[in-house]
């Protein structure tokens, strides 16, 4: 029998106590302890389970659990007829109040509301009417008007829906707009290109070398983010740290280098781009992630939005705020609240390469721009299902950026079935990583090229290796696509991998 939430309880001896718990939440009141589900894993299908375990401390010998009840009936799974209906409502929600507000947003947070079997989510009320329902202790409403008072309310609810009364409601005024608006994209679209710190080694890239309109700096990994986005002090610790840095240029003194100083970076940097990889989700290993990363994404977005446009007035100027955001649906879903982290953004870029690579072994396009004819991978990938993907959650095209890749991925060893096409393989031989090479590099590799018109896809095949990657024309079929779907422009990863030919391209299609 299905069930959307579960209870687990359990008694210790009197000398034990739990120490440690995953895959729920839990409570204990003397000797005796109540196990929730927790976000994730509510909901269990016929025939599936769930696993969840624990630590415990204890002196003397080790005594096992008694008394163990699953949703009120024996974990042994007897007979006995079911506990009675749930009529309790939880709680209702106390200490409800403004934690930032924007121009068409405003941040909630309260205390969390206590019930009798579990408090399963809360009803957001904005002017009397349901504007959104969470599963943690805080929301951001957005869609507002600027310069606007709004009422918001908070309820509580149960697994049996029982929902608690309204909490008391309190007024919040929108930030001023208008004053300051971002400024329009140069040519009518962005053109926006990742500098990589690391570029300036070994591909000898540096800033000299850049003739673009826009940039975005590449330095740290996003491992401890979701410890930074966790509460509204480290939100707001965090920002204001990237704001006194980057944007006021106040720089620290490292090891004696006399560059740092109040005021030494002033100028250089015009906005904040956040790329975390990915709340909720593990992109880089070994990531910290926590479910609520979801709405603490949200919240951090909002500050970093707030801070931006307060410091941005003290000045007379606007900041711009962006962020790069996953293709892959099934991320979209765990991590990102996207209508209300839009809202706070001036654009965001959504990845349009990577769908495959020598991680796997099997050829495939990293970038197509529709989907592959015959695609045998679980996911059909492709920028359209990528773009598709926001546009249909309520995101305005135009603060849309597509992103193209300046390199190509490969596989080696790969049979000529199909010219390689869909065959197995292990990583190529790539000068800085296997899988993994620069256009410039592979636009003048031996071979025959092949081309997909219909996926706007190309590929290089020498009869052994086989790579995937974008050429001028490909990248003309997708500047073509960014206007037609009246998006907001493209971003390109990274600059060191092009010669110039690529650059060229995106500025020649977007004119």
């Amino acid at each position: 029998m299905a069930t959307t939430s579960w209870t687990l309880e359990f008694d210790l001896p009197a000398s034990a106590r739990v120490t440690s718990l995953w895959e729920g939440t839990f409570t204990q009141t003397g000797t005796h302890v109540t196990v929730h589900n927790a976000a994730w894993n509510g909901a269990i299908a016929p025939g599936a389970s769930v696993a969840p375990g624990f630590d415990v401390a204890y002196t003397g010998t080790f005594v096992a659990p008694a008394n163990c009840l699953i949703n009120g009936g024996s974990c042994a799974g007897s007979s006995a007829p079911p506990p009675p209906a749930d009529a309790s409502p939880p709680t209702v929600p106390a200490g409800l109040r403004s934690t930032g507000t924007t121009s068409s947003s405003v941040s909630l947070a309260w205390t969390a509301s206590t019930d009798n079997v579990g408090v399963t989510g809360y009803d957001v009320f904005r002017n009397g009417t349901l504007a959104s329902t969470v599963t943690g202790t805080s929301a951001t409403v957005a869609g507002l008007t600027a310069s606007t008072a709004y009422s918001f309310a908070v309820a509580a609810r149960d697994a049996a829906g029982n929902s608690s009364v309204r909490s008391a409601a309190i007024s919040v005024t929108t930030a001023a707009g208008g004053s300051l608006p971002p400024p329009p994209p140069p040519g009518g679209a962005r053109k926006v290109g990742y500098f990589a710190q690391w570029g300036i080694y070994g591909r000898n890239f540096t800033l000299h070398t850049l003739d673009a309109q826009a940039m975005a700096g590449k330095l740290t990994t996003s491992k401890f983010f979701s410890d930074a986005a966790l509460t509204a002090a480290s939100r707001q610790a965090l920002v204001s740290s990237c704001i006194d840095m980057f944007i006021k240029g106040n720089l620290p003194f490292v090891q004696g280098d006399p560059a740092g100083g109040t005021g030494a970076a002033a100028g250089v940097f015009d906005g904040i781009d956040m790329d975390w990889e990915w709340p909720g989700s593990e992109g880089n290993t070994g990531n910290v992630i926590r479910p609520q990363d979801k709405q603490n994404f949200t919240l951090l977005m909002a500050e970093f939005r707030r801070q931006l446009d307060a410091y941005g007035a003290s000045v007379g100027r606007h900041y711009s705020l962006s962020a790069f955001l996953p293709a892959d649906p099934a991320k979209i879903t765990a991590g990102f609240e996207v209508p209300q982290i839009l809202s706070s953004l001036d654009w965001a870029t959504v990845q349009g390469y990577d769908f495959h690579g020598a991680w796997e072994t099997t050829t495939m396009h990293q970038a197509n721009l529709f989907p592959v004819a015959n695609d045998p991978s679980p996911v059909k990938f492709s920028d359209d299902l990528a773009i598709g993907s926001y546009t249909s959650a309520g995101v305005p095209a135009s603060k849309l950026l597509l992103g193209l890749p300046y390199y190509g991925r490969g596989w080696t060893g790969v049979d000529a079935t199909n010219n390689g096409l869909f065959q197995s393989g292990t990583a190529a031989r790539g000068t800085w990583e296997a899988g993994i090479e620069d256009y410039k590099v592979l636009k003048n590799r031996a071979g025959t090229r092949f081309r997909d018109t219909a996926a706007g896809a190309l590929w290089l095949y020498d009869g052994t290796n086989w790579w995937s990657y974008d050429d001028p024309t490909v990248i003309a079929q997708k500047t073509a696509y960014v206007k037609q779907k009246g998006l907001g422009g493209v971003m390109v990863w990274e600059l060191d991998g092009d010669d110039g030919t690529l650059t060229t391209a995106v500025d020649t299609g977007l004119r």
